[in-house]
């Protein structure tokens, strides 16, 4: 052997020809490398995971690695008609990414691809591909759960202080005369504020219900023309402080009552309106039902426009507007605010309910959108039905409940505790999980409303301890700004949604407490008005509720006991025209939930601890009805 030759100079020239080193901070900073194969010039002032896309996907994966862990290892990757093999190893503080040519692989692709055998790299394509989709699923499997979190934590943590601001404000607007009208204004103002955050909260929550294919549709009989003039008493100051006109009109041939989703109609209504307010400052804005189509089924389509004379669209803009996060023009967020979500969310929940909807407008002169939507027409009956159920007058219970309300937000503590106490309640406050887990061993409780999230201990723990503690009998309502998974609400008897309605909060209290004294739990109005009178129709009506009501109720527990669904929802809408007979509205709202639970296969846990509560009612109209023989 030659030793004049520099065998190990030549080595390392060799060596350093086929690879490179590159170190690295987590941020991608490189921190020093000996550009071989890639050089300085390409690498300067770039940062490692930008350079290598590949790295890029797997950063998680990358700055997860500790000192010790094998090395992640990717071979044979292609980069501009080259094939590299590629490590990655935690050193110290830094990270270091081993590159080799593979020469010898490429030329092997190469010979391969020149006599027509590609079956092997076909099969080795489809194995990395294989391999790409597997690290992009885990990727989007990832990105879902921190949206459903991101989704879950933004809205409790908007909804709480909304919660406290809506409900001081609805308080104080119950002691209107002692308030001026300048104060007046200035919480009417406040009140109009509160109501578009929660549009705003609704809107986000809507969005990942529709992409997760949970939105669902109820179906009540309401008055149209009250949802119509809600809508426009809610913008009413709005655009009086604009000095523009806001109404609305409803076609001589439309039906007044009808069957389906109110809230979602009037979801719609805001923010078409909204918008419509918003985006006019000269001229009207109108509400529009116009007419309706006869369909099968005693269905009927109902045709809905709402105009304004405002600053319009440009034609070429429409097609973009019901786009998610997109505005007709780049100053609008600016200058007008708002998500760019209302139309889209309002597009699809047309849709979701089988209609259709479109839009005309003219840059300078106004807008115009148009939509459809099937609603059942209601019968005589049912109209009757539902002028008697509307009238609530929150009266007090005859029974002083004793309710517990934990809650870490001491303005929602203030707001609940006013309106329990308006009802002949008694209540006691915690303000966080372990005073309220004291305070319930101590003593009882007829019912506990618990806040979701909360110091110490949350509400869902609290719940669980107090699902598995027989010494501890009470009713559980959760309190939350964000939706719960089903295994989250079978801890409770009920949730409700933050804001909360004084109207919710009060027919809870009803569904869980005793009817209030100034009502009688039969009312016998509806059957007399039916009825013209004849007091023999009465007496027949009220002993065919007993006689036919003992067989109904038993075999609606014999159908919970077996879990045969269908019998449920069966029973509990044959049910619930006798109640409605009788005026027990609570017994009547009890069944409905029932029947829609039973229907859509959700919340069944919940159930057996309603029909339980049916049965006390029913017990108590018994007794009730023997006044009437």
């Amino acid at each position: 052997m030659d030793k004049s030759i520099n065998w190990n100079a030549y080595k390392t020239q060799y060596l350093a020809s086929r690879s490179q080193f590159i170190i690295f901070e987590a941020e991608g900073r490189i921190i020093d490398s000996c550009y071989t194969i890639i050089p300085a010039s390409l690498l300067a002032e770039k940062n490692f995971f930008d350079f290598f896309p590949l790295f890029e996907s797997l950063r998680e994966e990358v700055l997860s690695l500790q000192m010790g862990n094998m090395p992640l290892q990717f071979p044979r990757v292609e980069i501009e008609d080259q094939i590299f093999d590629f490590s990655v190893e935690k050193v110290e503080q830094y990270w270091l990414c081993i590159i080799e040519k593979n020469s010898a692989d490429y030329q092997y692709i190469s010979d391969l691809q020149q006599l027509g055998k590609t079956s092997a790299i076909e099969k080795e394509k489809i194995e990395l591909q294989n391999q790409l989709l597997e690290l992009k699923n885990q990727e989007l499997k990832r990105m879902e759960q921190f949206k459903t979190q991101f989704f879950s934590e933004i809205s409790h943590e908007l909804r709480t202080p909304v919660n406290g601001i809506v409900g001081l404000v609805n308080l104080l607007l119950d002691t209107t005369y002692q308030l001026n009208a300048q104060q007046m204004s200035y919480l009417k103002a406040i009140q109009s504020s509160g109501n578009h955050i929660v549009t705003i909260i609704n809107d986000i929550l809507d969005l990942s219900k529709i992409e997760s294919g949970k939105m669902t549709f109820e179906e009540v009989c309401f008055n149209l023309d009250d949802v119509l003039q809600n809508v426009i008493l809610s913008f009413q100051q709005m655009a009086q402080s604009k000095g523009i006109q806001v109404s609305y009109s409803l076609g001589a041939s439309v039906p007044r009552y009808v069957w389906g989703d109110k809230v979602r109609l009037a979801q719609i209504f805001y923010n078409l309106v909204g918008n419509a307010v918003k985006f006019t400052h000269e001229g009207e804005v109108t509400l529009n039902a116009t007419k309706t189509l006869a369909k099968e089924d005693d269905i009927e389509q109902f045709y809905f426009q709402v105009s304004d004379t405002g600053i319009g669209m440009a034609k070429e803009k429409l097609a973009y507007i019901f786009e998610r996060y997109t505005q007709a023009d780049t100053n609008t967020t600016r200058l007008y605010g708002g998500t760019g979500l209302g139309l889209s969310i309002v597009k699809q929940l047309i849709e979701l309910q089988k209609g259709s909807m479109s839009v005309e407008s003219e840059l300078q002169k106004g807008t115009t959108f148009f939509f459809d939507l099937p609603y059942r027409k209601a019968t005589a009956t049912e109209i009757a039905e539902n002028q008697l159920t509307e009238k609530n007058d929150f009266l007090p219970f005859e029974k002083k409940a004793k309710i517990l309300i934990a809650d870490d937000n001491e303005v929602n503590l203030m707001v609940n505790e006013r309106m329990l106490l308006s009802w002949n309640c008694e209540v006691f406050k915690a303000n966080d999980g372990r005073k309220a887990l004291e305070l319930l061993i101590n003593q009882p409780f007829d019912i506990v409303f618990l806040d979701i999230q909360m110091p110490e201990i949350n509400g869902v723990e609290l719940a669980t301890f107090i699902k598995g503690n027989q010494a501890i009998q009470t009713t559980l309502i959760g309190l939350t700004g964000t939706m719960l998974n089903e295994q989250e609400k079978q801890l409770f008897q009920e949730v409700l949604l933050k804001p909360i309605a004084k109207a919710d909060m009060y027919h809870c209290l009803q569904r869980w407490l005793l009817m209030p004294s100034q009502r009688n739990m039969i009312n016998l109005a509806y059957l007399r008005k039916v009825s013209e009178g004849d007091e023999e129709f009465v007496q027949k009506a009220l002993l065919f509720f007993e006689e036919g009501t003992k067989e109904e109720m038993q075999n609606l527990k014999t159908a919970l006991n077996a879990k045969k669904w269908y019998e449920v929802w069966n029973l509990a809408h044959k049910m619930k025209s006798s109640f409605k007979l009788l005026g027990v509205l609570e017994a009547v709202d009890l069944l409905e939930r029932i029947e829609s639970m039973a229907q859509e296969g959700e919340d069944l846990v919940q159930i057996p601890n309603m029909f339980l509560r049916l049965e006390d009612i029913a017990e108590g109209i018994m007794n009730e009805l023997q006044q009437y023989k």
